[in-house]
Parts: structure tokens; C-alpha cells; sequence
């Protein structure tokens, strides 16, 4: 049964080399899925089958066979094969087995379709269906294609699936690369004009092949390895792979192949993945890897695939110029970053039409189709109605020339309720002849994360981190607008200066864990006594300040303050040990003692020194120790 495994593998890994080839050199590269599909119906008995990309029209997947067996069963369906064959068979019947595949993603396994209710049945005439396994075609998390068998004795099962990993991950990399030829084609032709069609040919390089055992070590390479990595068969044979791959992969491999043997977590083995290879002279370049594990009963090893695709990425870079230069009335592609997460917008300010890539829409949680049709009132439905004015004022700014670009922050509802902060930039890239905008090309960036950043960082500014009390620079702030909120209203406002007695010895006793336990039991209390608008600070290491907002008196400050110090009146529990406190309070009032901060607060100060000095734990106005001294001058 070895044997026939390792033959039966032996036998794939050379099809499939074959194919690989062939696929690099022919002039038609569509032959080569014809004989991977032969070579799969023979290895696994199968009696018909196909292998087709997943394309989608409208949203709605469907099935263009690149290659298929010809099961025609009559006079008609023979001139339907025979003249759309080699093009490629289109299927659109969703209720069918290898539908299932297309809109689930997921391998199919039927060995009773008859039964099946995926199956959806069979045209009148067609062969019989016994059994069926679809297997799909996945390209970084995209379903690109698919795979179908059918009719084996015995029917299929997951064991065959499994065994057939190294053809599902080549022929994914080659209907990849048939796609992405055919892409390259197609915008290319678009860019030329008609008198000049321009016809894109792949680049007929063979692909670099190396097996590893399970130890990492190369086993085997093939001449087109050698070449990608200037070094001969006798360099590499018996060494680490990781001798191939610059840092961090180099370092990073023999750790991955542990994971994966002891997890079964794979990172790179099943699909293919853009890396770096390094060369014997030290030089590097980028290439596309595909790693297929093979296991028998003795042996496991790793069969990797690697096209350079250097080549290609100078191809796409030379697309993209020719795209620049040929599309110069749509210079907006000159301040795309294709690949990021930007998001794109192109605005007819006349008209109010708009463009917007998809990103744009993700960014708060749609797609471009959930949002069609699209216009500037998109926009303004979206966001935040008080970012809208700053909008309207930075347009404003820029169409009269005042700003060479037009920037601001806003806010973006998110589909979910919450809001996104985005980065919104813009230029007019078009102006008509009396100086009015008519094109302007925009981007959208989330900041969502950097204001988040900025307002922890603000509020770490702000609080003191043992207690988290505003600290004396935001009092001051709450000090400023209690001050002018009691000018407006005729009344007025207090600033109470508290200084915690005893605090020094519960530090001696406990230590600064009990110190610190203690300021923040006294912090809780504060702000549990206080109103919700008024403001109690930690201004430093024992000492507090307290701002009453929009009160009557100098009668309600003292309630408020008599308050206080029955927050303390009893000894208080830290990790076990009873401590007494109290608090020495001064009062300034507003606008009685003054209506600037730095006075009142330097008032409270004194008046608090005062309690201190007539043995703590009291209240003290500032305004009653004035009278005392006027008194005594008198």
C-alpha cells in the first residue's frame, strides 16, 4: 500500500511538474488543464469531470470551464461542445452539486446525487451522475475556481480530497496566473487604442521547484531553482531551505516547520504567498511561493513552487505609468495608492455627482452597493451635522484660493451607530474658465484610532492616574467657566482648598500602599458627595480642590463643606488597619473674593492655612479671616 502511495504521489508530483512547464511554454496555456484534468481523472478513476475559474456577473457566481470532458449525448449537445469548448463552457444553474461548491466555498462530496437534494437533477439524455466531489479553488481567501470529478467506483471521499492538496494548490496558482495574464490583457487593450491593441503575453519563465524533508533539509531541486538562486545542485542539496530566504525568514523557518508539527496550524503549506529569496552574491527578489505537503506512511515532505516576479511587479509599475500618461485628464490616479486601505472620492462640484472606491464605503461598515446610488448628498447623510459646517467653511476656503488644499476632521455614522473619525482631503483638479470648480478629487483616511490616542493622552494630561481627579491644570479650566457662568447668571460660585490631615502618618504606619489606598478611598468619597457639576481636583500629594458651580451662597459652600469633613468624620479601613483623618477647609467665594482663579485659589489656600494653624480639621472663609484682620488693624 506504500508503495502505492508513494508511487501514486510520485506520479502526481510529475504530472504536475509537466503541466507546470507546459503551462510556461505553450502557445496556448489553456492545454495544460486539460491534462491536469486528464491526469486527475486517471489517477483517481474517475469517469468525467471539469476545471473552471468562478466568475460573477451581477454579484451572481458562475461557472467558464477551462477545460472538460466531453460528454456530449447527442447530435446537438456534440455542436455545443465542439464550437464553445475551447473557449470555455459557461455555467449558471446554481442548484447543482458544483454549485453547492460555488456558493458555499467548501469542498463537496455526493456519492448518491440521485438523493442529493444539492444535486437540483439531471437534463433529459445526460449521462449518469453515481457520484460527484467538488473541490474549490482558493487564492488568499478569494474563491477563484473550482475543480469537479465525478463517477469513481467506490464514490470519494475526504482521505482523496486530502491526497489531492498538491494538484488543488497548482492548478490554483495557474488559474491565478491565467487570470491575472488575462487581466493584464485586458487593461492593457483598454489603455491602447483601436488601431493599436496591445496583446499581453506572461513572461514563459519555468518556476523554481525544491522539496524539503521533514527536517527542512533540500532533498531535490530542479535546474530553474538553481538559476533563480545562482547556486548549483551541489550547494544546495542536503542544506537548510532557510539557507534560500533572506531575514526574517530565514530565521523564522525552522521555528514555523515545529509549530506546524506540533499544531497543524499551517501558515504558508496549502496556498501560496508573495515572499523574498536570497541569492548565492546576497541580492534578493521577490517572488510567489506555493508550499504542498505530500505524507505516506514513512516520508513527509514539502514541495515548494517559486516564480520570481520581478518581471511582473516591473510590468505592473510600467502599466500603471502608461496609465498616468494616457489617462492625463484623470490625473486623480497620480494620488491613488492602489492596495491601501484609502479611501477614494471624485466629486463634480456642479453637478454633485460622485465617485467613491470601495474603501470609502467600508469605512463605515457598507459597500458601494449598499449605498447606490451614490451623489454628494451621501456624503452629507453621513456625517456629523457640526462637522458639515467646518466642511462647507474649508471649501469655501479652498475655492476662493485662500488654502491650496482643502482638509478637515469629521465624523462618519458607521452602520453600526457609532461614529468613525475620517481624515478628509481634496484639490480641484478641474476649473473652468471664470475660475469656478468643476472637478475635485478627494481621500478619505480613518483617523478613528489616532483621536482615540489623542484623547487618552489628553485625559492622562488632564487626571491624576493614582486617583483620577482632574489635576490643577484642568481645575483651572472648571474654575474659568464656574467664574463666568456665576457673572451670567448673578450667582455665584466657591472654590474649597482641602488639605488631608493625618495623611503623613498613615503614610509612616502603612507605608505608600496604604497612602495611596487612602487617596483614592477619599477621592471615591469626594466625587460621591459631590453634584455632577461641580468639580473636585487632586492638586497635590494630600491636597484637593473643589469647585461649587452656579450655588446661592456662602451658606451653601458651608453645607457642601460641612459635608466633607463628615465624609471623614470616621476612622477609615485600609487592608485591615482603622485610620484617622480629617480635613482642613478654606472658601473663597465668587464674586465676593475675587473673580479671577489665581486669586480665589490662592484665597482657599489661605484660608485653609488658617484652619491648619487654628488645629486642622475645620472650615475657614476666606472673606471671614479678612474681616478678623481689618478688625484688629482697627
Amino acid at each position: 500500500m506504500a508503495t502505492m502511495m508513494i508511487g501514486w504521489a510520485e506520479t502526481l508530483l510529475r504530472d504536475l511538474t509537466q503541466c507546470q512547464v507546459e503551462f510556461h511554454t505553450a502557445s496556448n496555456p489553456s492545454a495544460s488543464f486539460e491534462k491536469l484534468l486528464d491526469s486527475l481523472l486517471s489517477l483517481t478513476g474517475s469517469e468525467y469531470g471539469f476545471i473552471g475559474e468562478v466568475l460573477y456577473r451581477e454579484g451572481v457566481p458562475y461557472l467558464k470551464t477551462y477545460a472538460i470532458t466531453n460528454i456530449a449525448w447527442n447530435e446537438e449537445t456534440r455542436e455545443f461542445y465542439e464550437k464553445n469548448a475551447p473557449q470555455g463552457l459557461e455555467f449558471f444553474n446554481l442548484n447543482t452539486l458544483f454549485g453547492a461548491v460555488m456558493t458555499t466555498g467548501e469542498m463537496i462530496i455526493s456519492n448518491d446525487p440521485a438523493h442529493d437534494p444539492r444535486a437540483g437533477g439531471l437534463a433529459p439524455g445526460h449521462p449518469p451522475l453515481e457520484s460527484f466531489l467538488g473541490i474549490p479553488l482558493t487564492m488568499e481567501g478569494e474563491l477563484i475556481g473550482m475543480v469537479g470529478i465525478a463517477n469513481r467506483p467506490g464514490g470519494y471521499d475526504e482521505d482523496l480530497y486530502h491526497q489531492l492538496e498538491p494538484f488543488r494548490t497548482t492548478v490554483t496558482t495557474l488559474a491565478f496566473q491565467f487570470r491575472s495574464a488575462r487581466q493584464r490583457n485586458i487593461a492593457m487593450a483598454e489603455l491602447a487604442s483601436s488601431e493599436k491593441k496591445l496583446t499581453a503575453v506572461f513572461d514563459a519563465i519555468l518556476d523554481g521547484l525544491v522539496v524539503i524533508d521533514f527536517r527542512g533539509l533540500m532533498v531535490d531541486v530542479n535546474p530553474a531553482a538553481c538559476r533563480r538562486f545562482l547556486r548549483n545542485r551541489a550547494e544546495m542539496i542536503g542544506k537548510n531551505v532557510s539557507m534560500l530566504m533572506p531575514e526574517p525568514y530565514h530565521g523564522q523557518h525552522d521555528q514555523y516547520l515545529r509549530n506546524y508539527y506540533r499544531s497543524g496550524v499551517p501558515k504558508v503549506v496549502g496556498g501560496s504567498r508573495v515572499v523574498e529569496g536570497l541569492r548565492a552574491d546576497g541580492s534578493t527578489f521577490p517572488c510567489l511561493l506555493g508550499v504542498t505537503e505530500i505524507r505516506d506512511r514513512n516520508s513527509r515532505y514539502f514541495v515548494g513552487t517559486i516564480k520570481d516576479i520581478t518581471d511582473q511587479r516591473k510590468q505592473e509599475e510600467e502599466l500603471q505609468r502608461a496609465r498616468m500618461a494616457l489617462e492625463d485628464e484623470r490625473r486623480r490616479l497620480a494620488n491613488i495608492i492602489e492596495g491601501t486601505h484609502v479611501g477614494t472620492w471624485e466629486w463634480n462640484v456642479q453637478t454633485g455627482a460622485t465617485r467613491f472606491n470601495e474603501r470609502w464605503a467600508q469605512m463605515i461598515g457598507y459597500t458601494l452597493a449598499d449605498l447606490e446610488p451614490v451623489s454628494i448628498e451621501t456624503w452629507v447623510k453621513y456625517t456629523h451635522p457640526e462637522d458639515l459646517v467646518a466642511s462647507e467653511a474649508a471649501l469655501e476656503a479652498h475655492f476662493k484660493g485662500k488654502a491650496d488644499f482643502y482638509e478637515v476632521e469629521c465624523r462618519m455614522e458607521h452602520r453600526d451607530g457609532h461614529w468613525v473619525w475620517v481624515l478628509d482631503r481634496g484639490k480641484v483638479f478641474a476649473w473652468a474658465d471664470d475660475g469656478t470648480p468643476l472637478m475635485m478629487f478627494g481621500t478619505h483616511q480613518d483617523i478613528t484610532q489616532r483621536k482615540e490616542y489623542e484623547a487618552q493622552i489628553s485625559h492622562m494630561a488632564m487626571h491624576d492616574p493614582l486617583t483620577g481627579l482632574p489635576t490643577l491644570r484642568l481645575a483651572r479650566d472648571r474654575l474659568q467657566m464656574a467664574t463666568e457662568q456665576a457673572q451670567r447668571e448673578k450667582k455665584c460660585a466657591a472654590v474649597l482648598y482641602l488639605d488631608l490631615d493625618g495623611f503623613k502618618a498613615v503614610n509612616d504606619a502603612g507605608g505608600h500602599r496604604a497612602g495611596d489606598q487612602l487617596l483614592k478611598t477619599v477621592a471615591t468619597g469626594l466625587r460621591r458627595v459631590l453634584r455632577g457639576m461641580d468639580t473636585v481636583a487632586r492638586i497635590g500629594g494630600d491636597e484637593f480642590l473643589v469647585i461649587l458651580t452656579g450655588i446661592e451662597d456662602r451658606e451653601s459652600a458651608r453645607k457642601v463643606a460641612d459635608k466633607l469633613l463628615t465624609l471623614v468624620r470616621d476612622p477609615i479601613d485600609i487592608e485591615g488597619h482603622a485610620f484617622r483623618v480629617g480635613f482642613s477647609i478654606g472658601i473663597a467665594m465668587c464674586p465676593a473674593d475675587g473673580n479671577e482663579q489665581r486669586d480665589l485659589i490662592d484665597a482657599a489656600d489661605s484660608a485653609m492655612y488658617r484652619v491648619k494653624k487654628s488645629g486642622k480639621n475645620g472650615v475657614e472663609f476666606f472673606s471671614e479671616q479678612e474681616c478678623r484682620e481689618t478688625a484688629t488693624t482697627s
